[in-house]
């Protein structure tokens, strides 16, 4: 069995040098270091922690964030101004059927963006199919654009309101989504700041 001391003794090099030499592998007689079993094990291992310090960092950060963002959407609640939170919601697909045949054929899926005002607890929804279009940065700008402009129909004295959404990138994160707001801003010159 290989100890410690194996792979700190300089002259191990995998044969006893009391017998006769004979062919040993390139590896074994090389200048560098070989780690044994367990010293490559410990390494591993080393390599692991490393790796979970690195996670248990990163998660630490994100708690951080976490309750940074709740402390900011607490006070947007307590600012008295109207809060608007969407998300595209779970692809729906159509018909819906528990038939083996039926469920593997052609399905239409369709696309729901929906919208809760805080204010009087009002719901707004865009809903759409993938035959007209799909749930891209463009498709759901269209679809907040819409949202919103329901939303100032129905509340025409708003001159300031809050957005939430989630940080999807491809969804809202996007310069078609800065573009869909932007627009909304000329379009209803009431509108004297965003958040």
């Amino acid at each position: 069995m290989e100890t410690d001391s194996d792979c700190n003794n300089n002259n191990w090099n995998g044969y006893d040098s009391d017998k006769d030499k004979e062919y040993v592998p390139e590896w074994e007689t090389s200048d560098e270091e070989q780690l044994c079993n367990l010293c490559a094990e410990i390494e591993l291992k080393k390599e692991k922690m490393d790796m979970i310090k690195e996670t248990i960092k990163n998660y630490q950060i994100h708690l951080e964030e976490k309750a940074a963002m709740r402390q900011i959407k607490k006070k947007n609640k307590d600012s008295g101004k109207p809060i608007l939170c969407f998300d595209l919601e779970n692809v729906l697909s159509c018909p819906k059927a528990e038939i083996k045949n039926v469920f593997y054929r052609s399905k239409l899926n369709v696309y729901n963006m929906t919208a809760h005002l805080t204010e009087n607890n009002s719901v707004y929804f865009a809903i759409w199919t993938e035959a007209y279009h799909g749930r891209g940065g463009n498709d759901i700008a269209s679809a907040v654009y819409k949202i919103i402009c329901s939303v100032l129909k129905d509340h025409p004295e708003y001159e300031k309101f809050i957005m939430w959404s989630d940080s999807c990138v491809p969804q809202h994160r996007n310069s078609m989504m800065s573009f869909a707001i932007a627009h909304v801003i000329q379009i209803h010159p009431v509108m004297d700041s965003w958040y």
